[in-house]
């Protein structure tokens, strides 16, 4: 997510990334009386309901930073997107806006991105340069037995 923020084409084999965001762009797109001007207004609502459905339960403490992840994400896409448009003088969207970011997730060939793998999915693929990150093994934020293997 932090390379996404970025402005990086990053993807995570075998997990849609794109299907998350697009999926609450695409719930905030359904609000009563939606402006796209309001999009940020918007997600920081969702943000809190969804927060407040989450809690401060210890189990939920992974499933509430990916989603805050997701939130982050958006947010930067938003930006991006907004500069763009603000650059060229074009109004901005939320067609534009779900264009730019189903873009970003096009099926190119994986190795024009970034690509993140478990060790087990990586398995008998080739790349020219690989980097292993020993510090996410196990998750940092693995607390249970499940959670470490």
């Amino acid at each position: 997510m932090k390379l996404l923020q970025r402005g990086k084409k990053a993807k995570v084999r075998g997990r849609d990334i794109s299907a998350g965001i697009t999926d609450i762009v695409e719930g905030l797109k359904k609000s009563k009386h939606f402006r796209f001007a309001d999009f940020l207004v918007y997600l920081d609502d969702y943000r809190d309901g969804q927060l407040e459905i989450l809690g401060g339960k210890p189990e939920n403490e992974m499933a509430i930073d990916a989603f805050l992840d997701k939130i982050e994400t958006i947010v930067a896409f938003y930006q991006a997107y907004r500069d763009e448009m603000n650059q060229a003088a074009t109004s901005a969207t939320i067609e534009g806006f779900e264009s730019y970011i189903s873009d970003f997730f096009s099926d190119e060939d994986d190795r024009q991105c970034i690509l993140f793998s478990t060790i087990h999915k990586a398995k008998g693929l080739e790349f020219n340069v690989v980097y292993a990150l020993p510090e996410k093994v196990p998750h940092p934020l693995a607390k249970n037995a499940w959670q470490y293997e």
